[in-house]
């Protein structure tokens, strides 16, 4: 069959948060899981989707992101900075030898990063857009500041230990090498960071820097769900964000970075903001769940968009693919019918001919005919 949809998997969240929001992932002509365009970047097509999904989920790499995260941020914020003891010892390393701290964290940030970025196969070019930016302007920033320009070079041991600004310059691009990798990744990271990005305004941020990057710390925890969302992480940031201001030097390169970031490349896209629309953890752009899930159903309507979902027979135990116009079919349904009433009551239609109406098969008044522009009317309405 010609146009038969070959399937390579499910992307689990593809499509948000909530209930059946698992993707199918539809293979390409030649066997092909994604899609890697001569301008940069990895997409996949989801069945029954227009728009093409950034990134290529795979399961190993989530998993390993996990534990990597883990052992940067879980570790650092519930166990290390929740001890009085080991705040005062890093404190003291870091008065008494300045040159012994930098090296500490700079092999503490190395063990994440070679146990994750390092091993990754994916090409740099198929980074996609938003991931190439920031890379782009905060290797910028670490130059400005420390007039180191790659920082994959091949620095010795003794280079680190010898130099604060080459173990500082390492340790924040081995740092942001792996926030760019997970934000590859992981789309629910990744959607709340072009979220906020896209709310940067470059006029406040060189008049009172400090206030501006912490504005944006805010829109963060004020969007999250205050019980299923990730406020907690965001208060944790923002605290962290009050410490590392008070480094000039710090400062300087979060500054230039923001200053010199593109927001257009990395602001949400109209594929982007269409996957954020059944997400009910976070209110993107400021709007209701209710608000997108509208919005997601205007869209899915001008599109035509299908949604696919695996049902298991209890008797058989088989698994199948069936497909569903909508996740609110029973509720569209009802609405329709509504809006059918007066005008059915009006010129005498009888709801049996309805079908065959909208479709044009019987002729009568345009009011009745411009009724739905909704495809599969007949199925709808099961008539």
């Amino acid at each position: 069959m010609e146009n038969q949809i070959k399937i390579g998997g499910t992307v689990a969240g593809a499509y948000g948060d909530m209930e059946r929001c698992e993707g199918f992932l539809e293979l390409q002509p030649d066997g092909a899981l994604a899609i890697y365009p001569l301008k940069g970047g990895t997409f996949i097509k989801l069945a029954g989707c227009s728009y093409l999904f950034k990134g290529l989920p795979r399961n190993e790499i989530v998993e390993g992101m996990s534990n990597a995260k883990a052992s940067l941020f879980f570790v650092l914020r519930e166990i290390i900075l929740k001890d009085w003891v080991a705040v005062v010892a890093i404190f003291l390393r870091f008065i008494l030898s300045r040159k012994k701290f930098y090296f500490g964290l700079h092999l503490y940030i190395a063990m994440v990063y070679n146990r994750t970025v390092a091993k990754d196969a994916t090409l740099p070019n198929q980074y996609n857009q938003l991931t190439r930016e920031i890379k782009r302007a905060w290797y910028k920033a670490v130059w400005l500041e420390y007039g180191v320009g790659e920082f994959m070079a091949d620095f010795t041991t003794r280079d680190v230990i010898r130099d604060v600004k080459i173990s500082k310059a390492s340790i924040l691009s081995k740092l942001m090498e792996f926030v760019c990798f997970f934000l590859e990744y992981d789309s629910a990271y990744r959607f709340r960071a072009q979220d906020v990005l896209e709310n940067l305004n470059k006029k406040k941020l060189k008049t009172n820097a400090r206030k501006e990057i912490l504005r944006l710390c805010d829109i963060l925890i004020t969007r999250e769900h205050p019980k299923i969302g990730m406020a907690d992480k965001w208060l944790s940031l923002k605290q962290v964000a009050r410490w590392v201001l008070f480094s000039p030097s710090l400062k300087r390169v979060i500054v230039n970075f923001l200053n010199e970031l593109a927001i257009e490349k990395v602001k949400l896209d109209e594929s982007d903001w269409y996957f954020c629309l059944r997400r009910s953890q976070y209110a993107f752009r400021g709007k209701s769940l209710d608000e997108r899930l509208k919005e997601k159903q205007r869209i899915d309507d001008e599109k035509g968009h299908w949604r696919f979902q695996l049902r298991q027979h209890l008797a058989t135990g088989q698994t199948e693919v069936i497909s569903l116009y909508d996740e609110n079919l029973t509720r569209r349904i009802a609405d329709f019918r509504a809006e059918l009433q007066p005008l059915m009551a009006k010129y005498g239609v009888a709801a049996s001919a309805v079908a065959m109406l909208v479709n044009g098969e019987i002729k009568a008044a345009p009011a009745i005919q411009n009724l739905s522009t909704l495809p599969k009317v007949e199925n709808m309405l099961k008539i």
